[in-house]
């Protein structure tokens, strides 16, 4: 694949793939050759497991300063057998990790395709943290997140506090309702995580053209240290490139 050469043209996609598989953390054991600061490769391969310290950190950075509770039982687990995504919103629970493959992003075929279809069935197992997240009383916001990871849509919708409205539009778009959540995500007074999601639903809906400015204000306002900012700042690199496809 010839690699555009112009600056004002797209992304060099080795530099896209980098800017995303590469974190900062404590457990980084993988070297990755790169002129800015010091990283972590995400999972690049087969085997390469996620680290579930850093999934945690980013599945709790909606929280306010602070809140941060421990991980709840089989956390772990869960990190690891969670299917793979591509359209990853930012909220409780969630985390950048969960894209594993990025050559599905890079096909010009629409990326509508990539959505979560409505109500997957739900991840076998997990039996202790179910029992967790049946022992807790609504409202339960890490409750509900949990139970949205685990397909448990009746568990999710239960706990779910009728306040947080990015958890509810969360909540839409991981049951395949994705204008609906982006109705309500443009409702919703503008915070980083906000306007993250907000370019999220236009690009996975093909609007490459309007996430764009979004997903560079998110990834501004976070600053390089956050644990969202290197898929807001990939996000905004596909949208370059989804411009660039005649």
């Amino acid at each position: 694949m010839t690699q555009p050469q112009s600056v004002s043209g797209p992304p060099d996609v080795t530099d896209l793939l980098l800017r995303y598989l590469v974190q900062r953390s404590d457990a980084a054991m993988a070297a990755v050759e790169w002129s800015g600061p010091e990283v972590e490769p995400y999972e690049t391969a087969t085997g390469f497991r996620i680290d579930p310290r850093t999934a945690w950190q980013a599945a709790t950075a909606v929280l306010p300063a602070g809140a941060t509770p421990a991980p709840p039982p089989e956390w772990a687990g869960l990190v690891q057998f969670s299917a793979p995504q591509w359209a990853i919103p930012c909220a409780v629970g969630e985390f950048p990790q969960r894209l594993r493959h990025l050559q599905p992003l890079l096909q010009p075929a629409p990326l509508t395709r990539l959505i979560p279809t409505p109500d997957t069935p739900a991840l076998p197992g997990f039996e202790r943290l179910r029992q967790w997240i049946g022992q807790q009383s609504a409202p339960h916001l890490l409750g509900a997140a949990l139970a949205r990871l685990l397909h448990d849509w009746s568990d999710a919708q239960r706990l779910l506090p009728a306040d947080e409205a990015n958890e509810q539009a969360t909540l839409l778009w991981a049951r395949g309702q994705p204008h609906d959540a982006l109705r309500l995500w443009d409702a919703i007074p503008e915070r980083p995580h906000v306007l993250f999601n907000r370019g999220l639903a236009r690009l996975f809906l093909d609007q490459p053209q309007a996430a764009l400015p979004l997903f560079r204000q998110a990834a501004a306002l976070w600053g390089e240290r956050h644990p969202w900012q290197p898929l807001a700042a990939l996000y905004a690199a596909i949208a370059e490139i989804r411009m660039a496809i005649p």
